[in-house]
């Protein structure tokens, strides 16, 4: 007789993505697109494809942030006219960084592992997650007349909703 396996209830993941402006405004991130990358049992660490992406995204954007600090501290006082430049080119590599992994682990055995969605009109949504334990999601488009990346960690329990407020990007760009 075979042993059964004991299948857990699968979890719900509510994201809502926007950023508080300068003067106080909140900005929904209208039609963002969302990738949440598991990273491990809630109980245990192990090197997986969600770690790798962590780690990925990580690594760029510190070199973007040691890239920004030395053209401040050339032209000391004067902001330099690249830096809007700088921080879209930036935007857009952890777009992509995110796509890409996003589409290698589309693949049927790493299909559990990565979980995508489009956020609704008030910069809100909701997926059901197969595989309790900890997640990186990252959320990136439009709000305002900003655009922006976020990025959390978030731990999803089986049978359980985790509503996720992300409202602090990671990067935030001026669209010109």
């Amino acid at each position: 007789m075979l042993a059964q396996t004991e299948k857990s209830e699968p979890a719900t993941l509510t994201t809502s993505v926007f950023l508080i402006t300068k003067s106080g405004d909140l900005k929904p991130a209208r039609l963002a697109e969302v990738a949440a990358f598991y990273l491990h049992k809630q109980d245990a660490k192990e090197n997986t494809l969600g770690q790798i992406y962590a780690d990925e995204i990580d690594a760029l954007h510190t070199i973007h942030k040691n890239e920004i600090e030395a053209m401040h501290a050339i032209y000391k006082n004067t902001p330099p006219s690249g830096e809007g430049q700088m921080c879209l080119k930036e935007l857009a590599e952890l777009v992509q960084e995110t796509e890409d992994s996003a589409r290698m682990m589309a693949d049927s055995s790493f299909a559990s592992q990565v979980l995508t969605l489009t956020l609704d009109e008030e910069g809100k949504g909701s997926v059901k997650v197969s595989l309790p334990g900890m997640y990186v999601v990252a959320a990136f488009g439009d709000a305002g007349i900003n655009a922006g990346f976020w990025l959390e960690f978030a731990t999803m329990e089986a049978g359980k909703e985790t509503r996720l407020k992300m409202s602090s990007p990671l990067v935030a760009c001026v669209r010109e």
